[in-house]
């Protein structure tokens, strides 16, 4: 599946779960993803065995998988306008425990982020939002 998606000509490549290199994913026309111990939404790590994985004897080959590959990516508004946005929910003020004037944040009162595991259990929330894995996924940023 690897091989035809990237149009290679040989099977010089090496698959990975993890990338430095560990957790080895064999080649195989016969075993299922799921046999291979993978699932959905996992990242795969692949390595060539030879420095010229990528090239093909024709030129002409070449020319088309480079036109495959979009040069520049056009992000859509609605993700711009989101990635403008801090993102972060906001908390009341709690009576019991907050002793701060109002222009200021304890850490009783502090936003919550958006893939914040309390609230969205407490919410009941079953999925987060795809921007909100995203920044989960960046360290918040």
């Amino acid at each position: 599946l690897v091989q035809k998606s990237f149009e290679l000509s040989s099977l010089q490549f090496s698959l990975f779960k993890r990338q430095n290199k560990t957790d080895s994913v064999d080649n195989s026309r016969t075993k299922t993803v799921k046999a291979a111990g993978l699932n959905h939404g996992d990242r795969l790590f692949m390595f060539p065995k030879t420095q010229n994985l990528f090239q093909n004897a024709n030129s002409s080959s070449q020319t088309e998988t480079k036109s495959k590959v979009p040069s520049v990516v056009v992000e859509d508004e609605i993700d711009i306008e989101l990635s403008k946005l801090e993102g972060s929910i906001p908390k009341s003020k709690d009576k019991l425990n907050c002793q701060h004037q109002g222009n200021s944040q304890c850490v009783h009162c502090i936003p919550y982020d958006p893939f914040d595991e309390e609230y969205l259990k407490e919410q009941k929330i079953k999925f987060m939002s795809f921007h909100s894995y995203i920044r989960k996924l960046s360290g918040g940023l």
